[in-house]
Formats: structure tokens, C-alpha cells, sequence
């Protein structure tokens, strides 16, 4: 049997290729960062914008902001969501449209129903300071290092309309950097 070596040069160097256009592609794409009540992925709430780079192994964008607000762009968390440092320190995250995610898979858009079963008997009522206008507010608690973190979930008409995160004392003195 007589080999053609030609194409079976060709057809290697375009498996070649593909594979390093693809596995490139996938590798430089950055990972979805999931919100919980005390972190953004692997960045904790009160971590700076240096320790928040070095815990996602890529650099942290640090938009000038007032009153002592910082917007910073987080790889992985930007479309539809956004991340408020106060005094140098990540604060506050909040998901404003379908995208992001909870740790627990809940995003914009979704109903009250499953939110309630995928946070079971962790949800709980509480104030706020949003200035948004939700029907019902609920919200998920976790206490770590001394600190109660919350996940606030604003609700209009049985569908999720906002997604917020902090400690708890922002949450319920968070309305913005105005």
C-alpha cells in the first residue's frame, strides 16, 4: 500500500492547527466568575485591587470613581454586572441583567420558584438600602471571620430584576457612589 505524503502532511498540519487555534481560543477566555455572599469567585469582599489580581491571575481594571468609589472590571465578570471598591476595597458586586451567575446558578430573569429551591430555607427577609424598585427583597447570609456577608435578590412580579453582595452593613447602607 502506497502512502500519499502530501496529503498525509497536509491533513496533520490542519489537525495541528485546528487544535492550537481552539485550545488557544478556550485557554485565553477568561472563567465565569460566580457570586456568592462573600466572594466574586476566588475574590473575597475587602481584598484590594493587587490581591484581587493575584487571586485571578490577571490584572484588575481600577476606573477612578468619587466619594471614595472605585469601579474595577474583573475578567470573567463584566457583561451585566458590576464591582464598586470603597476606600481601595472590593464592597459590593451586583448582577443588573441575565449573564452572571450565583454560586447556587441563579441569575437575572429568573423566578421566584427557583430561586427558593435552589437556595432551600437559606432565604431570609431584611433591609436594604437599594434604591431599585423591587416588590420583595430576599436575601442569603453567610458569616465568615466575624462578618455576615449577604446575597440580596430584588424581585418584580415573581421574576429576579437584581442581584447584590457585600457585607451586610453595606447592603443595608449601599445606594451609591453619588
Amino acid at each position: 500500500m502506497r502512502v500519499n505524503r502530501t496529503k498525509t502532511v497536509t491533513v496533520i498540519c490542519l489537525a495541528m492547527a485546528w487544535f492550537t487555534i481552539f485550545s488557544g481560543a478556550a485557554a485565553a477566555r477568561p472563567p465565569s466568575l460566580r457570586l456568592s455572599p462573600a466572594a466574586l469567585g476566588p475574590v473575597r469582599f475587602g481584598m484590594d485591587a493587587r490581591q484581587a489580581s493575584a487571586a485571578l491571575g490577571a490584572q484588575v481594571e481600577v476606573d477612578p470613581g468619587i466619594n471614595g468609589c472605585n469601579f474595577w472590571t474583573l475578567p470573567g465578570f463584566s457583561n451585566g454586572a458590576q464591582t464598586i471598591a470603597l476606600h481601595g476595597r472590593l464592597a459590593y458586586a451586583e448582577i443588573y441583567r441575565r449573564g452572571p451567575k450565583t454560586t447556587r446558578g441563579i441569575t437575572v430573569g429568573d423566578g421566584i420558584s427557583r430561586l427558593r429551591h435552589r437556595y432551600r430555607g437559606r432565604l431570609h427577609g431584611g433591609r436594604s438600602g437599594s434604591l431599585g424598585a423591587a416588590e420583595n427583597r430576599l436575601f442569603a447570609s453567610e458569616v465568615r471571620g466575624g462578618a455576615t456577608y449577604e446575597l440580596e435578590f430584588d424581585i418584580w412580579h415573581t421574576r429576579v430584576i437584581h442581584i447584590s453582595a457585600g457585607t451586610r452593613r453595606t447592603i443595608e447602607t449601599f445606594g451609591e457612589c453619588a
